[in-house]
This record gives structure tokens, C-alpha cells and sequence, in this order.
């Protein structure tokens, strides 16, 4: 009984492979759809304050959006 995908063997035996040399899928895989990008990915925030008054500020990871 043939099946109806070529075997792992058969696979590698059509695709000649070159030495670091990215897999190419067919049809292309794209994965998971990424965020849009954003500059407002971060928010300022007071942790503390120096000896002179001055404050400590520090740079967060916003949380990502829930679906």
C-alpha cells in the first residue's frame, strides 16, 4: 500500500541539502501572525528615589493584550 505522502527517505533522497542552508517548506510556512509593532511596548515607572531627590526610574515590559 503506497502512501500518499513521500516517506522521510524519499524526502531527503529528492532534496539535495548544501551545508547551513536554510529548509525551504512547501507550501511556505508562516507561522504564528506577530504582534504589530509598537513603540509603546514599555512604560515608565517610579521604583525609588536618591539621597538628592532625584527619582529612579525604571523601564517595564507592558503585558500583552489577551485575545
Amino acid at each position: 500500500m503506497r502512501r500518499t505522502s513521500p516517506t522521510r527517505r524519499e524526502k531527503r533522497a529528492r532534496i539535495p541539502r548544501l551545508p547551513n542552508y536554510p529548509v525551504v517548506y512547501d507550501p511556505p510556512d508562516r507561522g504564528a501572525p506577530l504582534p504589530a509593532p509598537s513603540d509603546l511596548r514599555y512604560e515608565m515607572v517610579k521604583v525609588g528615589e536618591q539621597a538628592n531627590g532625584w527619582p529612579i526610574v525604571e523601564a517595564r515590559l507592558k503585558p500583552w493584550p489577551t485575545p
